[in-house]
């Protein structure tokens, strides 16, 4: 439980730290263009006048044409708006054209989520707009006069909805692609949960497109179509979302709902005739992501994972946030859904990342015990075809001396003691980097790292010291050392010769 408070407490620090710079950066600060006088439109109803931020919803596209007079300008200024809903833009400065976005031609750009800024001349007093929208035309902050002391009011907003939005596309879409690479080398059910996230993640890179500005989208019906794909990645993306954190935790009834009910959105956003009835189709789907982020914050908390737990948590406010922006048209409040959709897409990615860390290891695990010698804890044979052997290191090769007769006089018991009890010698007396391996019975080979042959020498007559009062039966071996030549199986022999030499010496001595 006290986990799961700090997560929360995290989630809310971070929405209100995200929400309060976005209301920092779109507060008016300078001149305030307080009302517009229109003077022409395309609408049906006559219109006058209208507030600093408006907006309208538009069953066919359609255009309106305002003007505002200002004090007049001494030095050179800039129109910045926080936030502007168009498919294509003129901007006016005492009746000459100054600046414009999107394409003349075609009129099916978009721009709503990143800000724009116009040099205005010295001396004027008049601002005019020209504002063209296939479904939608809105203002949605005050348009202000700005200084020069105040440009950086434009240049981090304009970081944070465009450049950071593109720097978080781009790492979903690399987080899609990884878990998708990753889901070919696991199992069965671990591949279904890494292609599940991978292909959500791929989806909500599409979806996270529809917040970048485009120039054009070429004609209406391309426009629509393009729309279509990318509102419709939104909830191909939660279904896929919730179908893997499904396969973590078990399906049930409303994980079930979820999928299918974002499934049908997803369809009926696609039968939707025009883009008018797609922005409002898309508007009212929108409690549909509280539900789905909701639900995967619900399952993912019991895994007891702060960092999970709060990102996700962050995703569950932002979805709510935007929502209630979306559907109440509350203007001068910036939708902060890019960064839900990212933060909840790290939560899973650090969740499967952790799960990815314990499969290698696991990994890891079981191929050790493949090199390893159960009996010694030595490595065995099997390692000396990945062992990278270095010009600066030595070769030991131990026989233990009068092996067969223990094992023949005392047993095997007291044979096997006698080989765990070198082995464990050996590791303490050399260094972590050292390694002992067990080629059979009673040989081993000694690789001592960047070690000069006296220096080997030492540490395995230190050995052979410690090693012949560690048991009754006095044990002892024979020896023989080599530097690496270059060729490993080469190394191996000539110390194998030299321990031989050193054996037949011993027993000669007897």
């Amino acid at each position: 439980m006290k986990r799961f408070l700090v997560a929360i407490s995290i989630s809310l620090l971070m929405f209100v730290s995200a929400y309060f710079t976005m209301r920092a950066i779109t507060r008016p600060s300078g001149i305030v263009v307080e009302k517009w006088r229109v003077l022409e439109s395309g609408f049906d109803k006559k219109l006058e006048e209208l507030p600093c931020f408006f907006s309208f919803k538009l069953k066919s596209p359609s255009y309106l044409f305002v003007t505002t007079d200002i004090p007049k300008t001494r030095d050179v200024r800039y129109l910045y708006f926080p936030q502007i809903d168009v498919s294509y833009l003129e901007v006016y400065a005492n009746g000459n054209l100054i600046g414009s976005f999107g394409s003349k031609y075609t009129k099916t750009g978009r721009i709503w989520y990143q800000p724009l800024i116009y040099e205005l001349p010295v001396g004027t007093d008049r601002i005019s707009l020209k504002m063209y929208g296939t479904f939608m035309i809105a203002l949605g902050t005050h348009a202000v006069i700005l200084g020069e002391r105040n440009l950086w009011r434009y240049e981090l907003l304009s970081f944070l909805t465009l450049k950071l939005h593109l720097i978080g596309i781009g790492m979903v879409a690399s987080l899609g692609l990884i878990m998708l690479m990753i889901s070919m080398k696991v199992g069965t059910v671990q591949r279904k949960i890494y292609v599940l996230i991978g292909l959500a993640s791929l989806a909500a890179s599409t979806w996270l497109l529809v917040q970048t500005p485009f120039w054009s989208m070429g004609s209406y019906s391309q426009m629509l179509v393009t729309r279509k794909i990318l509102i419709s990645m939104l909830y191909i993306s939660a279904a896929f979302l919730v179908a893997g954190i499904s396969q973590i935790f078990g399906y049930d009834k409303f994980g079930k709902f979820l999928i299918c009910s974002n499934v049908v959105v997803s369809v009926v956003l696609w039968s939707s005739p025009s883009a008018y009835y797609l922005k409002v189709a898309g508007d009212y789907s929108a409690f549909l992501a509280i539900l789905s982020t909701f639900y995967l914050f619900l399952k993912s908390a019991k895994l007891g994972s702060v960092t999970v737990t709060s990102l996700l948590g962050f995703s569950v406010i932002v979805s709510i946030h935007d929502t209630v922006f979306i559907m109440t048209s509350r203007h001068q409040i910036k939708p902060l859904s890019i960064y839900g959709v990212i933060s909840a897409l790290l939560g899973f990615a650090y969740l499967i990342v952790i799960e990815y860390e314990r499969l290698v290891l696991r990994y890891r695990e079981s191929e050790l015990e493949k090199i390893t010698d159960h009996l010694t804890g030595a490595f065995n044979r099997k390692v000396l075809r990945e062992l990278n052997v270095g010009a600066f290191d030595t070769l030991v090769f131990v026989d233990l001396n009068d092996f067969k007769k223990i094992n023949d006089e005392l047993g095997h018991d007291v044979g096997d003691e006698v080989l765990k009890k070198f082995v464990e010698i050996a590791k303490e007396n050399l260094r972590s980097e050292d390694v002992v391996i067990r080629l059979g019975g009673d040989e081993f080979l000694i690789v001592m790292r960047r070690c000069s042959k006296n220096e080997a020498r030492d540490r395995i007559e230190k050995i052979r010291e410690i090693f012949k009062g560690s048991h009754r039966v006095k044990p002892t071996f024979s020896y023989g050392i080599t530097r690496f030549s270059g060729n490993l199986n080469e190394s191996v022999k000539l110390a194998d010769e030299k321990m031989y030499e050193m054996k037949r010496a011993s027993k000669s001595n007897k």
